[in-house]
C-alpha cells in the first residue's frame, strides 16, 4: 500500500524493527517478486532454560539455551491515555530516554493513523533500499530482505509455521510467547552494531545449501505515518482486549519489537543509546563545553599539557552523572554475552515449525570463519503460514 507524496506530507517514516528470535512472514514470493497482500506476521517462540540440541548431539557448544522474553522499546514518547511503559531506562541525561514494554503471551497489532486494515507488502523498494543510518530514528543499515535467513533455503521440509501459531482464536499454543501483525508497509532486512553489514555464516547441520551466506540479524518495516497504535490482546483465557501502546511522531522514530534474553536487550539498548548523536539535550551540552573549558585551562595552566579533546566526554559524563555507572552497566552486561561461533538460540525457530527431528541434528548459523559471534548473535528468520491471517482490531 504505497501512498501518494500528497497523502505523506507531515508524516514522519516510523521504522518497527524486529529483533532476536521472531519467526517473520510472509517472505518475499517464491518467484522473486516485490510485493504481496498484508499483513506481515511474526511469532516469538516461548523459551525457558533448556538443553540444547547441539550440546546433546556432539558435546560441543553451550548446553543450555537462555530464556527469552518479548520486549517492546523505543525513545518515541506514548501519548496520554497510551498503556504505561514497563520499565523506563536512560544512561544518562545527556542520552534518550528508552521506554520498554514486556508483552509476554500478547498479540500485538499495528494500526496507522485509526486503520489496522491490511494493504501491500513492498519488499525491497529502491527508496528504502537507499537510506542509511545516522539520522534521527535511523540507527540500523538497510539490507535486501533476502539477506535474511529463510526457512525456505535452510531446511525446506521445516518452512511452516505449526497450525494454530497466529490463530486469533484463544488460547495460542504455548510454543507462542507473542505474536505480532504489521498491516502493511516497506520490508527489508537491516542489521545493528557488528552486523551492520550483514555477517557470513554457514548452517550446521547443513539441510539445504552448504554454502557460506551473508546474513542480516533484521526485519524492518518502514511506514509513513502520524500515528501508530499498537493494539493489545491476551493470548490466554478469552483473548481479552488489553490497553494499548499508541505514539505520535514529531519526527522519524524507530521501535524495536524484539525476543531476546535480557542481557542482550540490555546491551543492545545500551548501543543505541551510544549512538546518539549528541548533543541530545542542547542546554547540557552548553554546560559541558564550559565546564571543560575551565577543566582544560586549569590543566594547561598547572602541567603545560593541552587536554586532548576527547577526554571532553569521558570527563563531563562522569562530572554530569552516570559516567562511572554506565561503565560498569556496560562491562557487567557484556559480561553475559555467550562468546560462541554458533547462534544456539536459532534451534528455537524449530519448536514453532512444521516437520518431525530426525535425530541428525537442527541446522544453526556457524560464523564461517570459526570465530565468535561479537555480542547479541540473536538472528531473526523467514517463514510460511498456512493460517489466514485475522486482525482483531478490525472486528
Amino acid at each position: 500500500m504505497k501512498e501518494t507524496s500528497e497523502a505523506t506530507a507531515g508524516k514522519h517514516q516510523l521504522r518497527i524493527i524486529f529483533d532476536g528470535v521472531i519467526a517473520v512472514g510472509p517472505p518475499r514470493p517464491a518467484d522473486g517478486g516485490r510485493e504481496q497482500d498484508g499483513p506481515l506476521f511474526g511469532v516469538m517462540a516461548h523459551s525457558t532454560r533448556r538443553g540444547s540440541d547441539l550440546a546433546r548431539r556432539t558435546g560441543e557448544g553451550p548446553k543450555y539455551i537462555p530464556m527469552h522474553v518479548p520486549t517492546v522499546y523505543t525513545t518515541m514518547t506514548p501519548v496520554e491515555n497510551s498503556r504505561p511503559p514497563d520499565e523506563v531506562f536512560q544512561q544518562s541525561k545527556f542520552k534518550p530516554k528508552w521506554n520498554i514494554w514486556h508483552p509476554v503471551r500478547e498479540r500485538m497489532e499495528f494500526r496507522f493513523d485509526d486503520s489496522g486494515k491490511p494493504g501491500t507488502l513492498v519488499y525491497d523498494d529502491p527508496a528504502i533500499l537507499g537510506q542509511s543510518p545516522g539520522a534521527v530514528g535511523r540507527q540500523a543499515s538497510v539490507h535486501s530482505i533476502d539477506r535474511v535467513p529463510d526457512a525456505r533455503e535452510i531446511w525446506p521440509g521445516r518452512s511452516f509455521l505449526l497450525d494454530g501459531m497466529m490463530t486469533a482464536a484463544t488460547p495460542v499454543r504455548r510454543e507462542a510467547e507473542a505474536q505480532i501483525l504489521v498491516p502493511w508497509g516497506n520490508v527489508t532486512g537491516g542489521g545493528i552494531f557488528d552486523k551492520a553489514d550483514g555477517v557470513e555464516v554457514v548452517f550446521s547441520p547443513a539441510r539445504g545449501s552448504d554454502q557460506p551466506r551473508t546474513v542480516a540479524p533484521n526485519v524492518i518495516v518502514s511506514v509513513d505515518v502520524h500515528e501508530v497504535e499498537i493494539a493489545m490482546y491476551s493470548l490466554d483465557g478469552a483473548g481479552e482486549r488489553l490497553d494499548s501502546l499508541k505514539f505520535r511522531l514529531d519526527q522519524d522514530a524507530e521501535l524495536w519489537v524484539s525476543n531476546g534474553d535480557p542481557s542482550d536487550t540490555a546491551i543492545d539498548i545500551e548501543n543505541l543509546g551510544d549512538g546518539t548523536p549528541e548533543p541530545f539535550l542542547p542546554d547540557h551540552q552548553r554546560d559541558r563545553e564550559l565546564v571543560f573549558a575551565d577543566f582544560q585551562r586549569a590543566f594547561d595552566q598547572t602541567v603545560g599539557i593541552a587536554v586532548d579533546p576527547n577526554d571532553l566526554r569521558r570527563f563531563t559524563s562522569v562530572l554530569y552523572g552516570g559516567g562511572g555507572g554506565i561503565m560498569e552497566l556496560n562491562v557487567a552486561a557484556n559480561q553475559n554475552v555467550r562468546s560462541t561461533e554458533f547462534d544456539i538460540d536459532f534451534e528455537l525457530f524449530y519448536t514453532l515449525t512444521e516437520g518431525k527431528d530426525d535425530g541428525r541434528g537442527l541446522p544453526i548459523p556457524l560464523k564461517s570463519d570459526g570465530k565468535p559471534f561479537q555480542g547479541p548473535n540473536c538472528l531473526c528468520k523467514l517463514v510460511e503460514c498456512h493460517e489466514r491471517l485475522h486482525l482483531k482490531s478490525n472486528d
